[in-house]
């Protein structure tokens, strides 16, 4: 690993963008075992030059989000373009009225609670 001293890749991480130096900094800082945290570390710089910075840091966006910084969730957010689909917890727009709707009022008269 040439760049695998903790600090380089922090400084690499923090050229990317925020999200990708707070995946860099779990790897990194909050990791029991350093080499650990380095291997993950250097195996997402790797994704990072693949991929491109923008896009790295948009996957790590995500994996903030979700709280899955791990290498083989970032790897499985770039292979599936996860962050690229519709959130399922975002807020729906409401549904356009119209006549065709009916309401509470409808089906209590059907149902005679009226």
């Amino acid at each position: 690993y040439a760049e695998g001293s903790p600090d380089q890749l922090l400084q690499w991480a923090m050229a990317v963008g925020a999200a990708t130096e707070k995946v860099f900094q779990h790897h990194l800082l909050e990791n029991r075992h350093l080499a650990n945290g380095i291997r993950a570390a250097c195996a997402i710089q790797k994704l990072g030059r693949q991929y491109g910075a923008h896009r790295l840091e948009e996957v790590c966006e995500y994996a903030v989000s979700i709280h899955s910084m791990t290498h083989t969730s970032i790897l499985s957010i770039f292979r599936s373009k996860a962050d690229k689909r519709p959130r399922l917890d975002a807020e729906a727009e409401p549904l356009a009225s119209h006549a065709n709707v009916r309401g509470s009022k409808y089906y209590k008269q059907i149902t005679g609670e009226e």
